[in-house]
């Protein structure tokens, strides 16, 4: 079940005009990557508390399709801005996660020379 006033992507993290300025309409022609380890989702996909996160989400979505970074390399930035925010103290009760995800998208796109 989606949180109220939560936006959601549907299969391929297009942005369109919705709740709260965010929602994502499918594309047949675009796949969605699988979702990683302790990304808020339910049954139906991946949600979202605020349209920022929707936002940032179908970013990176978008950049991966550009070519510009491997979903494995993605998953790895990913993966290690978690695992440093819980060595910090980060509890994981994933109201957190998107943060995670900014600050790894920040990660990548310093490290691919994008930024």
């Amino acid at each position: 079940m989606v949180p109220a006033g939560a936006a959601r992507p549907a299969a391929t993290g297009t942005p369109d005009a919705g709740a709260h300025g965010i929602t994502c309409t499918p594309s047949a022609s675009r796949q969605m990557p699988p979702l990683l380890l302790g990304q808020p989702a339910d049954a139906e996909g991946p949600v979202f508390r605020e349209p920022w996160e929707a936002q940032a989400f179908a970013l990176v979505v978008s950049l991966h399709e550009a070519g510009l970074f491997s979903w494995n390399e993605w998953a790895a930035t990913l993966s290690a801005r978690i695992v440093t925010a819980q060595l910090g103290g980060d509890p994981d009760l994933g109201t957190t996660y998107y943060h995670h995800w900014l600050a790894a998208l920040e990660d990548i796109t310093r490290a691919k020379g994008l930024a």
